[in-house]
């Protein structure tokens, strides 16, 4: 590893943050911060990361995110599933469920009958997802 990059690991923040909440009574043009947002901090990634999180399921008890994960010595990012238990306000789990040659991110979700889709950012295509073993 040279000089630069042990430097930049060493100075990088060494956790990150997701916060999700109801937005519906926010006014998106204002700069008031919500005060009902939950925040979900993420303490064991020293060189990798999470970003865009997008909402997949929720329910009373969990709530599934779908994230770019960000792998550093591969600089590339891969799409994960993130199951986080509101109660207890803990991670269950991150389990990659793409992970192609090329960078993934932005996994926005289509739903349509009955079926969900997950379209990357810099794919072409969309993948349906399959819940049951984590896999697009």
């Amino acid at each position: 590893m040279s000089f630069f990059s042990k430097l930049r690991t060493c100075l990088r923040r060494r956790y990150y943050v997701i916060g999700y909440g109801s937005f519906s009574d926010v006014n998106v043009y204002s700069n008031e911060v919500p005060s009902h947002i939950t925040w979900v901090r993420f303490n064991n990634y020293k060189t990798n990361w999470l970003a865009d999180p997008y909402i997949l399921a929720e329910t009373d008890t969990n709530i599934e995110f779908l994230v770019e994960e960000w792998i550093e010595n591969e600089h590339k990012g891969r799409l994960a599933k993130l199951s986080f238990d509101k109660k207890h306000r803990k991670v269950l789990y991150i389990k990659t469920i793409l992970d192609l040659s090329s960078h993934l991110s932005f996994p926005s979700i289509v739903k349509e009958n009955n079926r969900i889709y997950v379209c990357p950012e810099i794919e072409l295509f969309c993948y349906q997802t399959v819940c049951t073993d984590h896999h697009l």
